[in-house]
């Protein structure tokens, strides 16, 4: 909290904004600025164990519209951290969404599905992956289990 404050009165007081400077250009740094203020924050909530901390960080930057596949992610990894699978697997397809042929999310939906006893969707996702990349080595070891 202490580190939010001091990057919060460091936003309000910049030179710049007290000079009354308004450019789309300095607003977009300043909220990416946020936004990666925030990301290390949750992450370290996460690295810490803390997933409920993390999550609800988590869901503080994707309520302002500032996402990407790398949040998705992590809070897909945190629900699954928590097993809520529900979540997890809602994370992870929105993820898969926004970049639908990136293998690393095709590869957890199918490592995900394969844990929760889901053959057909394990199987689905891992020959994605692999037409994206033929020598995943995840991807073919997914696949080789599933079909034991």
């Amino acid at each position: 909290e202490g580190a939010k404050k001091i990057y919060q009165q460091g936003i309000d007081n910049s030179p710049m904004q007290s000079a009354g400077f308004e450019s789309a250009n300095y607003q977009e740094l300043t909220e990416s600025n946020t936004f990666y203020l925030w990301q290390l924050i949750a992450n370290c909530n996460y690295h810490q164990k803390r997933y409920k901390e993390a999550i609800s960080i988590y869901q503080k930057i994707e309520n302002s519209k500032i996402v990407s596949i790398v949040l998705y992610k992590d809070m897909a990894d945190a629900y699954y951290q928590l097993k809520d699978y529900k979540n997890t697997e809602v994370y992870l397809k929105k993820a898969l969404e926004y970049i639908p042929d990136d293998v690393d999310i095709n590869v957890r939906l199918a490592s995900f599905y394969a844990e929760r006893g889901n053959k057909k969707l394990a199987k689905q996702y891992a020959e994605i992956a692999l037409k994206l990349a033929p020598d995943n080595v995840e991807a073919k070891n997914i696949l080789s289990t599933i079909s034991k």
